[in-house]
């Protein structure tokens, strides 16, 4: 009973064992801001204009040219100092800008044009945004 019940315990601790000490990812806020409206991010009003340009290849299609889409966003300081920016998304890249100490990341345009689908049919433009602080 006693080899048992030694086995047992051997067999039980392998697996704590076999544990590795990963670091924790924090988790990332993304803040989706639909067309003219505005979101309060970490001190910024960021309000979402309107789409100056949509050329992006559309799903279900081949193209010879991956297309671009540009946005005009309005960013208000903790001061009060207002920006308007032209932000363009060339192959799906995220666009990054640094104004009043924080870092933004405009992620993606969506919805992403699809031929499938009429652009009645789709749903209403959002911008995916996330604000760091420097």
């Amino acid at each position: 009973m006693k080899p048992l019940l030694f086995i047992l315990t051997v067999l039980l601790t392998i697996p704590l064992m076999a544990q590795e000490d990963k670091p924790i990812e924090v988790p990332q806020i993304v803040v989706k801001i639909g067309l003219n409206k505005t979101v309060d991010i970490d001190g910024l009003a960021i309000t979402f204009l309107e789409v100056l340009e949509d050329s992006r290849c559309p799903k279900n299609v081949d193209c010879a040219w991956a297309g671009q889409a540009k946005v005009l966003v309005r960013i208000i300081g903790t001061n009060g100092d207002t920006v308007e920016e032209t932000i363009t998304f060339k192959n799906g890249a995220a666009v990054l800008a640094s104004l009043f100490n924080k870092e933004l990341h405009f992620l993606r345009l969506s919805p992403y044009p699809d031929a499938n689908i009429s652009k009645e049919d789709s749903a209403p433009y959002a911008l995916l945004t996330r604000v760091v602080s420097q």
